[in-house]
């Protein structure tokens, strides 16, 4: 799907930007601690957007062209635009069309700060978990991964999942042993999270 074939991106994108707040935009990416370009949209109102554009979407009709879409909006150097891709993707896990966690690996070379990494976390990588357990092996695996994001990614991830995975504490205290030499502060803030959680 070349760039001239995304709709679904486009329009989200473009009602994105005349919704920009820029107060609040500053606000938020000064708590985020990022020098992101940001709209200033707040996350409750990307939900809402992205839900309407994607009831008038058949979703069972093709997919891989709405992964597409997905996309297209995390490429975007926006903070806004990429949250709707996490969205999309979101919607996409709560309707089961997307079965395993694949994506998430090409999806977090464009989270740029923990605010989007702990959202897909949350809203797309542990919906696909609940819907489908077998697939925590693939957060154990992350661990191991040279991406820092998808470190915090994991964890976060099996954070979100406590009450839907089976053995879940076997997993939290695998994952801790093997991240006990972390250096990553963002990362060490998500071990710390986790070792609180019970």
């Amino acid at each position: 799907m070349t760039n001239s074939e995304i709709k679904l991106g486009n329009l989200i994108d473009q009602d994105l930007y005349r919704m920009s707040d820029v107060e609040f935009g500053k606000s938020r990416s000064k708590f985020i601690n990022t020098d992101q370009e940001t709209y200033g949209v707040p996350l409750p109102t990307i939900k809402k957007l992205v839900r309407k554009y994607l009831n008038e979407y058949t979703l069972d009709s093709d997919p891989s062209s709405l992964e597409k879409e997905a996309m297209y909006l995390l490429e975007q150097p926006i903070f806004d635009s990429k949250i709707a891709g996490i969205q999309i993707l979101s919607i996409m896990s709560e309707e089961k069309l997307l079965a395993d966690t694949k994506i998430i690996e090409g999806v977090i070379q464009y989270t740029t700060d923990w605010a989007l990494v702990d959202t897909l976390a949350t809203d797309v990588v542990a919906v696909i978990l609940r819907n489908n357990p077998n697939e925590v092996d693939s957060l154990i695996d992350w661990t191991k991964s040279d991406n820092n994001w998808l470190r915090r990614c994991s964890i976060v991830s099996l954070i979100k999942t406590k009450d839907h995975i089976k053995n879940w504490k076997e997993y939290k205290r695998d994952m801790l042993d093997r991240l006990i030499h972390e250096n990553d502060p963002y990362v060490k803030k998500s071990i710390k999270w986790l070792k609180s959680t019970y």
